[in-house]
């Protein structure tokens, strides 16, 4: 009788999504009953828990669409809690705010009641099409609960209730990709090690493996016009007149070019005096070191609301119990917490723009468009650092990364550039209002410091042989 024909190792190409997937495919040897799989990526192959060589390819198929693990093996995969704990973990090594990890816990949890996958580790590629699309149809009271699913779906299906915007579903798409790669093997030093065992990790992410929604829509950008800026003052100062702090905190988003928290959690220990000039040095977004200037006149006004508190808008609480007391409802003042907290205040500071800006002719607006605003008067000076990276031959990146440092000499230096490029992109009445005074500046100086900026040889040469004649003539 003839010996039994062993099984050979097999090397084949899969196509999973429209990505070919090289993938050797092991027989059942010895105490191994079934077909394993190794394809890059993977520690060490896997077991396809399929005797059959046919059935063995489909379940690979079915790994390579899921991760790396096979749909059912939940006990082999990652649960929600570990998914959640390799983002915390992440997020207290960068040292990110609680409303960043807010905003990634916002996105799982988004994803795991619309696609309704548990876990989360096992999603697909499919399942992360299927949430785009779904997501985009619901509307944005989808997370109200109802008293019965009859009453939940047709509120769910009225089309009269807004849906949930594109922008919305992207950012969460967004959030969520960043997240699979932190519990990705393959992500190299995105992956957050020592939270799983290795082999619960995925092989892939299935944010990768499709094509996501597109944002066709044109973006508008929202800037405060002149007429504008100076209107929010006089909202506060007719709406708000003995809450001074508002007037202020409005100047000095416009200089500060700053996020609502940065702004609101201001401290008089960040103030930086130099000379005439007064810079505060303050820590943004991802802790970015960063040095803003004010002018004089607002320093001074803010000198004349300081307190105890070690916030330099510490007098928020004691001014709006006040108007509230002098208000039609006194009784309101006594919702108002003694204690400055900057979160309630950049809360309630919010509010106040949002409900000037209804009967603005341009449209609604939040405080971020302070920060828009300012950075579109200061947005000439990129040029100019891009050209300094040219005549470097060097990268801007790897200019400001490897070949600069940024010690408080240059810290203030790039200060009073932003200070000087948000003067000169607005008119005079509207510095004023907002503690700004003018320089007087020659006209023919101001004529040759423009030739120069736009390397106009020829008109430098002509006004600087001007100027020296009328010095010389006295």
């Amino acid at each position: 009788m003839p010996r039994k024909r062993m099984k050979e190792k097999k090397k084949i190409v899969l196509y999973v999504d429209g990505i070919a997937y090289a993938v050797t495919m092991f027989p059942p040897k010895g105490r191994e009953k079934s077909w394993h799989a190794y394809w890059k990526g993977l520690p060490t192959r896997k077991s396809t828990k399929e005797r059959a060589y046919d059935a063995a390819v489909k379940a690979v198929e079915r790994m390579l669409s899921n991760g790396g693990q096979l749909p059912d093996s939940k006990s082999a995969s990652m649960s929600d809690d570990e998914f959640v704990e390799i983002q915390r973990r992440h997020y207290k090594r960068i040292g990110a705010t609680a409303g960043t990890v807010d905003a990634c816990l916002e996105a799982i949890t988004a994803f795991q009641t619309i696609s309704g996958v548990s876990p989360i580790s096992l999603a697909t590629a499919d399942d992360c099409a299927r949430f785009q699309d779904e997501a985009v149809r619901l509307p944005k009271i989808w997370r109200v609960q109802y008293g019965n699913e009859e009453r939940r779906k047709e509120k769910i299906s009225d089309e009269s209730i807004e849906r949930l915007s594109l922008t919305t579903v992207l950012k969460w798409s967004v959030a969520l990709r960043a997240a699979f790669e932190r519990a990705n093997l393959n992500a190299g030093k995105k992956c957050v090690r020592n939270v799983v065992p290795p082999r619960k990790l995925l092989t892939i992410n299935p944010w990768d493996q499709f094509t996501w929604v597109e944002d066709r829509s044109p973006v508008e950008v929202r800037q405060f016009s002149p007429d504008e800026l100076l209107s929010v003052l006089d909202y506060f100062e007719q709406n708000f007149p003995s809450v001074t702090v508002a007037r202020l905190a409005a100047q000095t988003f416009f200089w500060s070019c700053a996020r609502r928290k940065e702004i609101s959690s201001l401290k008089w220990s960040e103030l930086r005096v130099v000379n005439d000039e007064i810079h505060f040095d303050i820590l943004g977004k991802w802790r970015v070191r960063k040095w803003f200037r004010i002018p004089g006149r607002l320093y001074e006004e803010l000198l004349q609301i300081k307190t105890d508190s070690e916030y330099v808008f510490g007098a928020y609480p004691h001014q709006l119990r006040r108007h509230l007391l002098q208000g039609r409802r006194p009784a309101t003042a006594r919702r108002v917490r003694t204690e400055f907290a900057p979160g309630n205040f950049g809360d309630w500071f919010y509010h106040r723009i949002v409900d000037w800006s209804q009967n603005q002719p341009n449209g609604g607006a939040c405080v971020h468009v302070f920060r828009k605003t300012g950075l579109q008067g200061a947005v000439d000076g990129e040029a100019e650092n891009q050209k300094v990276a040219q005549d470097a031959c060097v990268n801007l990146r790897v200019m400001a990364t490897h070949y600069t440092t940024d010690q408080e000499r240059q810290f203030r230096a790039k200060s009073n550039r932003m200070f000087e490029r948000i003067a000169t992109s607005l008119p005079t009445d509207v510095l004023i209002r907002y503690g700004y005074t003018p320089k007087v500046v020659d006209p023919l100086v101001a004529k040759l410091e423009q030739a120069y900026r736009e390397e106009d040889w020829a008109e430098v040469e002509r006004l600087s042989g001007e100027l020296r004649r009328r010095d010389q003539t006295g």
